[in-house]
C-alpha cells in the first residue's frame, strides 16, 4: 500500500491524528481540504458557497485523483470525499483507509464551535446523523475502524499508529 487515507465525519480528528501519524511513520502528510484551498485560493466554505457542492466535489476529485498519484503519503479526507463510489476506488486501489469513528452526539461536540462547515450552517443532530446516513458506504469501505469515543486523544494516536502499523 503506497498511502494511508483518513476519513471520518468533520471534527474527527483527520487532521490532527493525520500529521501526527505521518510524523511518526516518516511519511509526507497533506489535507486534502487544505490542498484544494490551497490550489483555488479560496477556503472549501466560500467554493461551497459561491459554485456550490457539485462544483466542490468535482475539484475534490481531481485533486484526490492528483494525489493518489504520491506515494508514502497520509492523506486526511473531507468529511464526505467517500460519497462518490469513484473517489472510494481511487483510495482503495493504492492505500489503506482509516475511518475515524464517533457518535453523532459527540460529533457535535467537536464541531459546534467551528464556522468553516459548509455542510453545516445549522449544527443539530438530525443533520449529523442524515450526513452519516449518506456517507455510510464510504465510511464502511474501511480497512481500519478506530472507534474514538471516549477516549483521549494521545490513546486514539497510539491505537492508529498500532492499527496501521499491523496492517502494513
Amino acid at each position: 500500500m503506497d498511502n494511508i487515507y483518513l476519513t471520518g465525519f468533520m471534527g474527527s480528528g483527520k487532521t490532527t491524528l493525520g500529521e501526527k501519524l505521518a510524523q511518526e511513520l516518516s511519511m509526507k502528510w497533506v489535507d486534502l481540504d487544505e490542498f484544494i484551498e490551497f490550489e483555488m485560493e479560496m477556503s472549501c466554505y466560500d467554493i461551497v458557497e459561491k459554485f456550490g457542492i457539485e462544483y466542490f466535489r468535482k475539484i475534490e476529485k481531481q485533486k484526490l485523483a492528483y494525489l493518489a498519484d504520491c506515494s508514502n503519503t497520509v492523506l486526511s479526507l473531507g468529511g464526505g470525499t467517500l460519497i462518490h463510489f469513484q473517489n472510494q476506488k481511487i483510495v482503495l486501489r493504492k492505500g489503506l483507509l482509516v475511518y475515524l469513528r464517533w457518535s453523532p452526539e459527540q460529533i457535535i461536540h467537536n464541531i459546534q464551535s467551528s464556522k468553516k462547515r459548509p455542510l453545516l450552517k445549522e449544527v443539530s443532530l438530525e443533520n449529523i446523523d442524515q450526513l452519516l446516513l449518506e456517507r455510510a458506504e464510504g465510511y464502511a469501505q474501511a480497512h481500519i475502524v478506530i472507534d474514538c469515543e471516549k477516549k483521549e486523544p494521545d490513546s486514539v494516536l497510539k491505537e492508529l499508529i498500532r492499527e496501521v502499523q499491523h496492517a502494513l
